[in-house]
C-alpha cells in the first residue's frame, strides 16, 4: 500500500488520472474475482478422524 501511495502522484501525470483510475480498477476487481478459486476451509478434512459426538449427558 506505501509503494501505491508513493506512485499514484507520477503515475497520474505520466499517462493521466483516467488512465491509473481504469488500471486501479481492473486490479482491484481482478483480485476480488479471483477469490472464489481459492479453497475455503470448509472443504478441509482431517485423515482418519473420527467422527465427534455429543456426550451421554448433554
Amino acid at each position: 500500500m506505501p509503494l501505491g501511495n508513493a506512485m499514484a502522484g507520477p503515475l497520474s501525470a505520466r499517462p493521466g488520472l483516467d488512465r491509473v483510475r481504469v488500471g486501479c480498477a481492473l486490479v482491484l476487481f481482478a483480485s476480488a474475482a479471483s477469490q472464489p478459486l481459492i479453497p475455503g476451509p470448509r472443504a478441509l478434512s482431517r485423515s482418519g478422524a473420527e467422527p465427534v459426538t455429543a456426550p451421554a449427558g448433554a
